[in-house]
């Protein structure tokens, strides 16, 4: 490996180059004359060639796939830019509250109007009359003392 690697590249032509992508490495490397080169490449480079259009083939089949992936994100695109954001959410929430809030306020209010045009008109409270307690003069009583009592021995029984 230390040989190979004190070896300088070597350089390819541009006309080389060309010929290789026109008429194939195989044509190219006959037309080249650049010197013997290895009697294994020519079945290389026929396999590479083969495994190259194999590899085109594959490409394509890629881009028609990346073109439908490419169709279906401009499909979700254009639906997400119809979905509503999360601000629009929040704002719809607010505004439905803020109309609920006031339908329920307006009907309570004619409930309660309704109620009182219903009502009766009854005149306005008077004030109960003051409460009036009317009780005997006051009568000065005067007692005896009590008188104390002798009590008398009990009999004796027999």
């Amino acid at each position: 490996m230390a040989a190979e690697a004190s070896t300088p590249p070597r350089v390819v032509d541009a006309a080389v180059l060309k010929r290789i992508a026109e008429n194939g490495a195989k044509d190219a490397l006959a037309k080249h004359g650049g010197g013997p080169h290895d009697p294994g490449m020519d079945e290389r480079v026929i396999r590479l060639e083969e495994w190259a259009k194999h590899s085109d083939q594959r490409m394509g089949r890629m881009e028609g796939a990346l073109e439908r992936i490419e169709s279906r994100l401009d499909r979700i695109d254009l639906r997400l830019a119809e979905l509503p954001t999360k601000r629009d959410l929040t704002n719809n929430t607010f505004a439905g509250l803020g109309i609920g809030l006031a339908l329920m306020a307006l009907i309570i209010g004619g409930i309660i109007g309704g109620l009182s045009y219903i009502k009766p008109d009854s005149p306005a409270p008077t004030p109960p009359p003051p409460v009036t307690i009317t009780a005997p003069p006051p009568q000065i009583i005067y007692m005896q003392p009590p008188t104390p009592q002798v009590q008398q021995p009990a009999a004796p029984k027999q």
